[in-house]
């Protein structure tokens, strides 16, 4: 679907067809007045691609689906192992370092 604005420059171009992800074309007018309603319509594969003199200048995508459920804890267990020198205290030198006091 194409609007024209007064002066027969073009506002708005959507391209799609059955089961496939829309890509709309905005000029800035449109973008500026309309942004807000394109942004709601956006679904997964779909873009809005902003115009500036019918040249692209930048491309909006929608943001995937937060997970719904949370993560289940453990999922790394056993990955990585941590030498039990890990807990030591830090030589002197570095803990120096560390709190701003260089020598």
């Amino acid at each position: 679907m194409t609007i024209w604005q007064e002066g027969g420059s073009k506002a708005q171009t959507t391209m799609t067809t059955a089961n496939t992800p829309a890509t709309t074309v905005l000029n800035m007018h449109e973008a500026k007045t309309h942004l807000s309603e394109h942004v709601a319509k956006l679904k997964a594969g779909d873009r809005i691609i902003l115009c500036r003199r019918n040249r692209p200048v930048a491309e909006i995508l929608p943001i995937a689906e937060p997970a719904s459920e949370p993560r289940p804890v453990g999922l790394g267990k056993g990955l990585a192992e941590m030498p039990d020198s890990f807990f030591d205290p830090l030589p002197d030198d570095i803990l120096d370092l560390f709190e701003g006091r260089a020598s």
